[in-house]
C-alpha cells in the first residue's frame, strides 16, 4: 500500500518534497501475517515507497507548474486579443464619427444646391399669368337636326329633343331657326 499526498494545499506538497532528502523518513503500518523469508523487510520496502512518493509527488507538481503556465500563456492571448480588439472598435467608432461628419456635411451643400437651384429655375418655369377662361355654358353642345320648332342636340353623349323654352343643361332654348341651321340659347348661339 502506497501513502498519497492528502488533498490539502500545494505548499505541503512542496514542504514534503523539500524535507524528503533530510531524513524524513516514512513508516509502513505493519501487518499481522507472517513474512515469509524470501520477501523484503520493513527497511527494504521503506526506501522505496519514500522514493516512489517523492517521485509521484514531484510529477504533481511539475503537472500543476506546467498547468499554471498554460492558463497564464491563455489569459496573456486572451488579453492581448481584447486589447486588439477594444482598439478596432476604436477606429471604427472614429470611423463612424467622420462618416457622419461627412454625411451632414454633404446634406447640408445639398440643401443649398437644391435651393439655389429652385431659385434659378423659378423664373425660367413660371408660366405668363393668362385669363382663365371660363367655359361657354353650350361648350360640348352641337346641333344634329332641325325642324320647325324642333331641335336635335348632341350633349354629354347623348341626343336631346328640345324645343323653343326649354332648357337642356344650364340654358334655355329661345329660337330654332332651321333655314340658317342655328338654335339660340341664353348661353350662346348653336351651329
Amino acid at each position: 500500500m502506497t501513502d498519497t499526498p492528502s488533498q490539502s494545499s500545494f505548499s505541503e506538497v512542496e514542504n514534503t518534497l523539500d524535507g524528503a532528502g533530510a531524513g524524513n523518513t516514512f513508516t509502513m503500518p505493519q501487518e499481522t501475517t507472517s513474512v515469509q523469508a524470501s520477501a523484503p523487510t520493513a527497511k527494504t520496502v521503506q526506501p522505496a515507497i519514500q522514493a516512489d512518493t517523492v517521485t509521484m509527488m514531484t510529477d504533481i507538481r511539475d503537472e500543476l507548474n506546467a498547468r499554471d503556465r498554460k492558463m497564464n500563456d491563455t489569459l496573456a492571448a486572451l488579453k492581448d486579443s481584447v486589447t486588439k480588439l477594444s482598439e478596432a472598435i476604436k477606429r471604427d467608432e472614429a470611423y463612424a464619427v467622420e462618416t457622419r461628419s461627412q454625411l451632414t456635411d454633404l446634406t447640408q451643400r445639398l440643401t443649398a444646391l437644391e435651393a439655389r437651384q429652385s431659385a434659378s429655375e423659378l423664373p425660367k418655369t413660371a408660366a405668363p399669368v393668362t385669363k382663365r377662361q371660363t367655359s361657354s355654358p353650350v361648350s360640348g353642345m352641337k346641333v344634329m337636326a332641325l325642324e320647325n320648332g324642333m331641335a336635335w342636340i348632341k350633349w354629354q353623349g347623348s341626343t336631346w329633343a328640345v324645343r323653343e323654352g326649354d332648357t337642356l343643361g344650364k340654358v334655355t332654348v329661345r329660337h330654332i331657326d332651321p333655314a340658317n341651321r342655328t338654335v339660340l340659347t341664353t348661353g350662346g348661339n348653336l351651329h
